[in-house]
């Protein structure tokens, strides 16, 4: 059983590509800086996307055995289970979960078709999608600055949302999240996710020094990369094609700029993710026009 606990560590730190034999330093060091590590580790999981893509966990032998002898024991069924999520979620699941959970959302919110309905199609209108792309759009009736989508092309915006922002930080605001759509953002988040769930469980089971670690500070690093839903170099992505919109619609970079301020200041739940709306300001003034043009 202890070799099969060091297995299980070892196949996930690998997985996670901490680079601990670059690093040549103690497991202490390694978190002596959690907001460090964080920036690292959330970082580096497109590198993780990778490698699960050249080495699927399904093709392991090892993985096979480890999960059968882990299905003795519900704290490593479950961390198995959490294992195989990250790595072999279909599109066709991930939508189903995606329909399921914007209904329950739906029926548990007063949906609003009155004139903040009616201004937000407008909007939309002027996202040009690929063809055979379909979007569901509907306002919550909530002052919570908030915006909720999901795989399906289900996006809900609060009607919170649409009173702050004029038509064109709105536009970008939706963009942006049509970006993350057309990117299939929201299946590297599920599998990042999951990866973490199951990093945190296997942690737990490699004995008492590593499960007190992972307790502490390891477990708030990977708590706050769960929270993250989006990857830096994914919220940059999905800036450009918001950028590229409004170019096609002559909306000046100041539109995104002062939506992503204003909703900074206001503490909005939408920019609770990593990068901050600062980095994201500083990246569009770096890298493009007034006229969001890229440089």
């Amino acid at each position: 059983m202890k070799i099969i606990k060091l297995s299980t560590v070892s196949l996930l730190l690998l997985a996670t590509n901490m680079s601990l034999h670059a690093e040549k330093s103690s497991m202490w060091d390694m978190f002596s800086s959690p907001m460090e590590q964080m920036e690292k580790m959330t970082d580096i999981m497109p590198e993780m996307d990778k490698m699960t893509d050249m080495m699927p966990m399904d093709n392991i032998p090892m993985v096979d055995e480890l999960t059968d002898n882990m299905k003795s024991k519900s704290s490593m069924g479950d961390a198995a289970d959490e294992m195989t999520k990250s790595s072999s979620i279909t599109d066709e699941e991930l939508n189903k979960i995606a329909a399921e959970d914007i209904a329950k959302m739906d029926k548990d919110n007063d949906i609003v078709k009155d004139q903040y309905h009616t201004d937000l199609q407008n909007v939309m209108k002027k996202i040009k999608l690929p063809e055979g792309v379909k979007l569901d759009v509907k306002v919550y009736w909530s002052p919570y600055l908030y915006i909720f989508s999901r795989s399906n092309g289900s996006i809900r915006v609060n009607h919170g949302v649409i009173e702050k922002l004029d038509d064109n930080e709105l536009l970008f605001i939706m963009a942006h999240e049509v970006g993350h759509l057309l990117h299939e953002d929201y299946k590297k988040s599920y599998r990042k996710e999951h990866a973490m769930y199951s990093f945190e469980k296997m942690l737990n089971m490699g004995g008492d020094s590593m499960g007190g670690m992972s307790n502490g500070v390891l477990a708030s690093v990977t708590s706050e990369m769960r929270k993250s839903r989006f990857q830096k170099h994914e919220e940059f992505s999905a800036d450009e094609f918001a950028m590229m919109v409004l170019r096609v619609n002559k909306v000046p970079r100041k539109a995104a700029v002062d939506a992503l301020e204003l909703l900074q200041y206001l503490d909005a739940p939408i920019l609770k993710m990593h990068p901050t709306g600062h980095e994201r300001v500083k990246n569009i003034e770096d890298n493009y026009t007034e006229d969001c043009r890229k440089i």
